[in-house]
């Protein structure tokens, strides 16, 4: 393996990422040289086809299929499928959009006709070596994961999971109130009633309270936790020892909005979990769900990219949104597509149009000395905030202070996880040997302290 280029999501509305602005074309061509090019498809280019479901995970991003074609003639031809849009458009929709992918002969995984289809890698050989993909998502409306094949019954399409378990720690003050809230509102009446009808089961520590959707516990300060249930670290781990197996490189993605005590901070449970990727195996891992950058970490000698952000941002330009993106967005029936995204942004006053960090993000690309990974080279790219919604969204490399601005944030940002990376910028990239970097914290107890 020689070139891999990795990018985060891609909301593809519209035809024309290579544009005559300057930039563009270098990103094309970085993208172009590569033996692997990967992108997160959040999008859904299935033609509209299926039944929109009420949750959309913030709007339905269906689009045409031939924004496939957009971003293979790009260059890209690796992707994960796994986001909390995966089923905009309900099991019918997923289901085109995989007949879509398939007809086209792309590698991509995270999705799939029951469970085990959407836990299998994804395999692209090349001339230099082959790579496998895992792909999961922890963000999806309850329903959009893939449920398991059974000898008496067929399993359900949707996407791969990473199920978690969220505990909310509450000081003796704030424990014992909460309980008294429990019984003085009848909800711990309801809740045992419904064990005794079968219906739910008790705590497997009686110190434990479930309060409307979470456990509560006592604790001696207050704080939320995260960690992943015991299935998901043992399926991970079967999966990359099979994927390592038959790939000279393996990437593990993750889709994921949750965070830790900052916005740019991963969660508790998200850390644990590439964690555990690099553990059995992975050789990086990517992730991307909240539109903006999250911290590089170097674990054991290799990357773990919390979140890479937007690489193409065309959230405005969805052509078509059900009824039910008209209610949420509290906007008349009689109003178009573009009159809706008007009203939620207040004219790109609030939102994402309001926000710089949504519209500037980095590719990396990876190279390889033989099989090790020797070395990333990160580019600053910017998708043009201030145009109107036709104009921006579209990614270039970006340029001078600008370029600049975007790696030193980008390495502050990694500063506190990267435990001493460094790197040098020059020639408008930075780039980052790994042999310079020491290895990133590897104290179990190091989030719990922090």
């Amino acid at each position: 393996m020689k070139k891999i280029t990795v990018t985060g999501d891609s909301i593809v509305m519209r035809k024309g990422l290579r544009t005559n602005q300057r930039g563009s074309n270098e990103l094309y061509e970085l993208v172009q040289n590569s033996d692997v090019a990967f992108t997160n498809l959040e999008c859904l280019p299935g033609n509209f086809v299926g039944y929109p479901t009420k949750e959309s995970g913030g709007a339905h991003f269906g689009c045409r299929d031939e924004m496939l074609d957009e971003l293979t003639d790009f260059g890209f031809n690796l992707f994960s499928a796994a986001n909390n849009h995966s089923l905009n458009y309900g099991v019918t929709g997923l289901l085109e959009v995989i007949r879509q992918m398939r007809v086209r002969n792309l590698a991509f995984s995270g999705v799939g006709e029951h469970l085990e289809g959407a836990r299998q890698p994804a395999y692209l050989d090349t001339k230099n070596g082959s790579v496998g993909l895992l792909s999961y998502s922890a963000t999806y409306a309850s329903g959009h994961e893939a449920s398991a094949q059974r000898p008496d019954l067929q399993g359900r399409p949707g996407l791969n999971p990473i199920a978690f378990e969220t505990r909310y720690e509450l000081d003796e003050d704030a424990y014992s109130a909460l309980r008294t809230i429990a019984e003085d509102l009848g909800l711990e009446d309801r809740r045992r009633r419904e064990i005794k009808l079968g219906f739910e089961f008790p705590p497997a520590d009686p110190a434990d309270l479930p309060f409307l959707n979470g456990t509560f516990t006592p604790s001696t300060r207050n704080r939320i936790t995260t960690k992943c249930t015991a299935e998901t670290l043992e399926n991970l781990e079967r999966w990359v020892g099979e994927t390592k197996r038959r790939s000279d490189v393996v990437i593990v993605s993750i889709h994921s909005h949750e965070q830790g005590d900052d916005l740019t901070d991963p969660a508790e449970f998200i850390v644990e979990f590439a964690h555990k990727a690099i553990e059995f195996g992975a050789d990086v891992v990517l992730g991307h769900g909240p539109h903006f950058l999250r911290p590089l970490e170097i674990y054991r000698g290799k990357p773990i990219f919390y979140s890479l952000g937007n690489f193409v941002g065309q959230n405005e330009l969805v052509e078509q949104l059900p009824s039910d993106s008209y209610s949420t967005f509290r906007i008349p029936g009689s109003k178009t597509t573009s009159q809706i995204f008007d009203a939620r942004t207040e004219l790109d006053t609030k939102g994402f149009p309001s926000e710089e960090w949504y519209w500037k993000t980095i590719v990396p690309v990876l190279n390889f000395d033989d099989d090790h990974l020797a070395s990333l080279e990160i580019y600053p790219v910017t998708l043009d905030l201030g145009q109107k919604p036709q104009g921006r969204g579209r990614p270039r490399i970006a340029q001078g202070d600008e370029a600049a601005s975007i790696l030193h944030d980008f390495l502050e940002l990694s500063e506190y996880w990267g435990s001493g990376i460094t790197g040098d910028i020059s020639e408008g990239r930075l780039t980052i040997r790994l042999a310079d970097v020491e290895s990133s914290h590897t104290d179990p107890d190091f989030l719990a302290v922090r």
